[in-house]
C-alpha cells in the first residue's frame, strides 16, 4: 500500500514526466491539390517553462520526429508544463519547398491523468510545389543592424532615392542613377515633458514611399509567415504609386507615471509586388518594365538620438523585362552585395 501511494505521488508531479503530456496529430497536404503528402519528416516541439531556474539552466530539447504515412498523417507527442506545442516539416519530398515556419497550438486544460486537452487535435501543414524557380536580384536595403548612417534622414523634410536595378542609393549616399523608389520622411510633431528630472521626448514621422513614373507602383497584400512563397507571380494591374507609414514615440499614461511606447503602421505580414521603369507605346500598351516583390513591409526605425529615421526592406527583382515570375531558386543571387539577408525565402 505504501509503495502504491508513493508511485501515485511521483506520477502526480509534472517534473517527473508521468503527466503533462501533449499530443498532436499532423496532416501534411499539397497546398494546391489538397492531397496528402507522404514521406514528410515532421518535428514536434514541446515547450518547458523552467520558471526561476531559467536564469541558471535551459530546458533540454523536448522533441519528437515522425514521418507521414500514405494518408499524410503522423502523430507526435511530448511533455510540456505550460501547454505550448507545435509541429514543423523538417524534410520534404523532392518537388516541394520546406515551409519556413510550422504551426503551433496553446493547450489550456488537462484531464485527470494530466494529459493536455484536446488529445485528438489535428494540425495541418501545407506544402508548396516548386514550379518555375529562377535567379533573382535579392538585396536588403538599409543594414542598420551595423549602425550604418547611409539612408538615414534627419527629420527636416528629407528624402532619399534608391536605384532598385543597381541596388544602390542615388548620390550622395551611393552611385545609383535612376530613382526607382523615393522615400520622404517628415517630422510631424515633437514634444517633451519633464518628470522626476527625466526628459521624455515624443515625436512622430510620416514616411511616404513613392514609385515615380507612369504605371509604376506597388500592390499591397496581407500574408502570413507560414505561407511560404507569399508572392510568386506579379499581377499585371493594380499598382499604386504611394504608400504612407507613420511611426514614432507617443505618451502612454500609466498613473502615476508617464511611459513611452513606440508605434508604427508597418506590419511584418504585409508584402508588396512592385513594378518599375514602365514604358508604353503610342497605343498605350505596356512594352517595358521590371517586376519585383518586397517581403515583410518597410521597416521604419525612428530614433532621434541616432540622427533621425531609417528605412529597411528586403526586395527581390526579376531583371528580365516584363517577366512577372518572382519565384527565386534560393541558389543564384544576381546581387553582388546583398547585405544581411536573414530570410531566405523563395
Amino acid at each position: 500500500m505504501k509503495n502504491s501511494l508513493m508511485l501515485y505521488v511521483m506520477c502526480a508531479l509534472p517534473q517527473i514526466g508521468c503527466s503533462d503530456v501533449a499530443k498532436l496529430k499532423v496532416l501534411v497536404i499539397d497546398d494546391v491539390t489538397q492531397e496528402p503528402v507522404p514521406g514528410v519528416v515532421v518535428r514536434g516541439g514541446f515547450e518547458v517553462d523552467n520558471g526561476w531556474l531559467a536564469w541558471t539552466e535551459s530546458s533540454r530539447p523536448n522533441e519528437d520526429f515522425k514521418e507521414t504515412d500514405r494518408q499524410g498523417l503522423c502523430s507526435v507527442q511530448g511533455w510540456t508544463n505550460c501547454g505550448e506545442a507545435g509541429a514543423a516539416a523538417r524534410k520534404v519530398p523532392i518537388g516541394y519547398y520546406r515551409p519556413n515556419e510550422g504551426v503551433g497550438f496553446s493547450f489550456k486544460k488537462k484531464d485527470f491523468l494530466g494529459v493536455w486537452q484536446p488529445d485528438n487535435l489535428v494540425v495541418t501543414i501545407r506544402l508548396q510545389r516548386v514550379e518555375h524557380p529562377i535567379p533573382l536580384f535579392v538585396k536588403r536595403v538599409g543594414d542598420h543592424i551595423n549602425r550604418s548612417k547611409v539612408g538615414y534622414v534627419d527629420g527636416t523634410n528629407t528624402l532619399f532615392k534608391y536605384d532598385l536595378v543597381a541596388g544602390d542609393y542615388l548620390p550622395p549616399d551611393g552611385r545609383g542613377k535612376v530613382a526607382d523608389l523615393v522615400v520622404e520622411s517628415r517630422l510631424t510633431n515633437l514634444s517633451s515633458t519633464n518628470l522626476y528630472l527625466q526628459t521624455f521626448v515624443f515625436y512622430g514621422y510620416t514616411n511616404t514611399m513613392s514609385f515615380p513614373g507612369e504605371g509604376n507602383g506597388m500592390v499591397s497584400l496581407m500574408t502570413r509567415a507560414t505561407d511560404g512563397i507569399r508572392l510568386r507571380v506579379a499581377p499585371e494591374t493594380g499598382y499604386q504609386a504611394n504608400r504612407v507609414i507613420r511611426c514614432g514615440m507617443r505618451k502612454k499614461s500609466v498613473p502615476p507615471n508617464i511611459r513611452r511606447e513606440r508605434y508604427s503602421d508597418a506590419d511584418p505580414n504585409r508584402c508588396y509586388y512592385f513594378r518599375i521603369r514602365s514604358k508604353y507605346d503610342e497605343n498605350g500598351n505596356l512594352v517595358g518594365g521590371y517586376y519585383g516583390k518586397i517581403y515583410g513591409d518597410f521597416e521604419i526605425g525612428c530614433r532621434l538620438r541616432d540622427g533621425g529615421c531609417s528605412v529597411e526592406f528586403l526586395y527581390y527583382l526579376n531583371p528580365t523585362p516584363l517577366d512577372r515570375n518572382l519565384e527565386w531558386d534560393m541558389k543564384t543571387n544576381l546581387c553582388p552585395n546583398p547585405g544581411n539577408i536573414v530570410e531566405r525565402r523563395p
